[in-house]
């Protein structure tokens, strides 16, 4: 027939290791947008954190709010300088600051032998005051904390630490008590409430310029994906609170929201955010040095630089596990560079964990989440 014209013949095949990024490319468009916070009924993904702040307007926003301000009380208790030198009375201080320059020294050496073998200039991983947090890390989950599943009443006129140490409800009074000892040794500390039902500790780090998570009931330092990938916990607010203020971590926690992450429904993120940014104007308000200001805006800016990192890497790893050849390679979303210390929660009674569904580590790349990580054996208690 006139005007015929045969059909194109069929592409070649590729090579092995050659693929087309089209597809790629639609695929990570959608990643990117993902659903709208405002209609999805899907866990809110931190990426899709607002950059405004709205005021609540409906009855359950305002709930919220009223919870997350009553929240915040919790540690300015710690400033109390009456429970502070109570706190100090059941510290070792000798023993916790002998085995604070003992690991100091060990991280210092560390660093001298890698400047040594690397040729230039090598930081200790961990400061003199971090490792002081650290032995009194050890020290009150092996000698002074004792976990109870049911904790008695306290007896009248009993002492507040001690009621801990013997009869502590591990997911609530010890960690809240952990954070006062903390801050008696003359750490910054922050309260960190999680929706679900459990909470920890953050302490600063002037040595690495951040906010490390600690677990006293569980003796985890800087080990933040322990509950999401270890313990297979599903969360959805993770709320750090401290005297100056209040902070959204739960990208710091929660690293794949689409495994790990709860819904996040109590209030429209930006009324959220426009919460956390009342609770930081009410603790700054009375910071009257420009220098001291100055340093907490520095301090936010860098934290949330950080949080921003980690959705960069999950989102990395997500388009690593698209690639053809990144099949099975980057594991967890926001793994990438990282390695995990991830182990099943040690703290309760077997039947306990297992009614929480805190028995069985989803994955565990290692056997750690304890101390030491990164460093040197701990002393022999």
């Amino acid at each position: 027939m006139d005007g015929y014209q045969p059909p194109p013949p069929p592409p070649p095949p590729r090579p092995a290791g050659i693929f087309d990024a089209t597809e790629i490319t639609t695929q990570f468009e959608q990643l990117l947008r993902g659903p709208s916070p405002a209609f999805s009924t899907k866990p809110l993904s931190p990426a899709q954190l607002p950059y405004h702040a709205n005021p609540p307007q409906d009855e359950r926003s305002w709930r919220f709010r009223n919870q997350l301000i009553s929240l915040s009380h919790t540690p300015i208790k710690y400033e109390n300088p009456g429970l502070l030198d109570e706190a100090l009375k059941y510290i070792p201080l000798e023993r916790i600051y002998a085995e604070a320059k003992e690991e100091d020294e060990f991280f210092q050496a560390q660093a001298a032998s890698l400047a040594e073998s690397r040729g230039g200039n090598a930081k200790p991983e961990w400061g003199y005051q971090d490792c002081v947090i650290r032995a009194l890390l050890r020290w009150f989950r092996r000698v002074f904390f004792t976990f109870v599943n049911n904790p008695p009443a306290p007896t009248v006129g009993r002492p507040q630490l001690s009621t801990a140490k013997s009869a502590a409800d591990g997911s609530s009074v010890s960690p809240a008590t952990a954070s006062m000892l903390c801050r008696a040794v003359g750490g910054r500390v922050r309260w960190v409430w999680n929706a679900e039902d459990h909470v920890w500790t953050e302490v600063y780090s002037d040595h690495q310029r951040r906010w490390v998570h600690l677990d006293a009931c569980e003796e985890a330092w800087d080990n933040p994906r322990l509950y999401s990938e270890g313990w297979g916990k599903k969360m959805s607010y993770c709320i750090a609170f401290s005297t100056d203020g209040a902070t959204d971590v739960t990208r710091r926690y929660v690293r794949n929201h689409g495994l790990h992450g709860a819904e996040r429904a109590r209030a429209p993120e930006s009324v959220l955010l426009f919460i956390l940014q009342e609770i930081k104007r009410m603790r700054r308000e009375n910071i009257t040095l420009k220098e001291d200001r100055k340093k907490l805006l520095i301090e936010d800016e860098r934290e949330e630089r950080e949080l921003q990192n980690y959705v960069v890497k999950s989102l990395a790893a997500s388009i690593s596990k698209m690639l053809p050849t990144g099949s099975g390679r980057g594991g967890s979303a926001g793994e990438v560079g990282e390695q995990a210390k991830l182990e099943e929660r040690q703290s309760g009674s077997r039947e306990w964990r297992e009614a929480r569904g805190e028995a069985e580590p989803t994955r565990r790349e290692t056997q750690g989440g304890r101390m030491p990580q990164g460093g040197g054996p701990p002393p022999d208690l």
